[in-house]
Formats: C-alpha cells, structure tokens, sequence
C-alpha cells in the first residue's frame, strides 16, 4: 500500500517521531538513575547494618578487651621480673649445693678450717688431716667428682708434733 501525505510539509507528520524519541529516551535514563539510586541506597543500608553488628560486637568484647590488656600488663611485669630474677641468678655462685657436696667427700680424718671464692669459679680450700694419705684420698675423690674440676694441691706441711697435716687446695666448680 501506498501513503500519499497532500498536507503542506510544516504540517506532515514527520518520518521519525523524534518527540517520542526524546521523551522515551528520557524516561529510560530517568528510570536507570532510579533504579541506580536504590540501588546505592540498599548498598548504604546494608553497610551501614553490618557497621551496627560490628560496633555490637565490638561493645561485647570491650571487657574481653580490657581483661586482655591487664594481663598483657602483668606479663610484661612479669617477665621484666623474670629478667631481673635470671640477671640476678646468672652472677650469683651456687656455693650452697658446692659447699654441700665437698662436706659429702671430705673422709673421716679430714677437717676443712677456711674456704675461700677464688677467680674464675674456684674455690680455696684449707684444712687439717691426719696424714698424707687422707689428704691424697680427698683428692682422689675431688677428682671423680662430677662437680668439681681440676683439683690442684697448692700446699701440704705435715707438723710431727701434732701428727697433723695442714693442706690447701685449689679446685674448680664445673658448669659454671
């Protein structure tokens, strides 16, 4: 079928509808920008729910919180303590269980008089037996002992009017 328009050409209709174009292309962008726009919004609505639930949780755990950061207090309390303590214990010789154990190997007939701290872990030992042979037992056993090291007879007098022998010995403490 043929169309024939006799209408003046201001007043033909015009081949595109350029009007409703406009106008539906107008609609369209308008709805997307809507519908962006809920969109955003939702995003914003449910951040800012997630941001409630964390700040919830948050408040729950701020007495969990402070009773960390006390015990945190104390532990770091606690170990300058210890480092002082272990400080302390590493410059102090341990002549109780020393002296203890050389009271443990001394035989029958021999008598320490004096001890004495000597440089680098020694230990000076005076003292009286009743003869050589006592003296040379003490020895003996001062070195199978697994606490002492390098026991070393300085001096031995014997005085025949006494029937004595007075000694002194210079030893070493081992793992010190």
């Amino acid at each position: 079928m043929i169309r024939i328009n006799l209408l003046p050409p201001q007043e033909r209709r015009p081949m595109w509808p350029v009007k409703s174009m406009v106008m539906g292309l107008g609609m369209l962008i308008f709805l997307v920008c809507i519908g962006l726009y809920g969109y955003n919004q939702y995003r914003i609505w449910n951040w800012e729910r997630q941001i409630a639930a964390v700040r919830n949780q948050m408040e729950l755990l701020r007495p969990t919180e402070s009773r960390m950061i006390t015990a945190r207090n104390k532990q770091q309390r606690m170990n300058a303590k210890n480092q002082i303590l272990i400080a302390l214990t590493k410059e102090r010789r341990p002549w109780y269980a020393a002296l203890a154990r050389l009271g443990s190997l001394l035989p029958p007939e021999v008598w320490l008089t004096g001890l004495s701290a000597t440089e680098k872990n020694g230990i000076q030992v005076n003292g009286l037996a009743g003869n050589y042979t006592e003296v040379a037992s003490f020895l003996k056993r001062l070195e199978q002992d697994e606490h002492f090291s390098e026991p070393l007879l300085i001096k031995a007098d014997q005085n025949a009017a006494a029937a004595i022998t007075k000694f002194e010995i210079n030893l070493k403490l081992k793992g010190m």
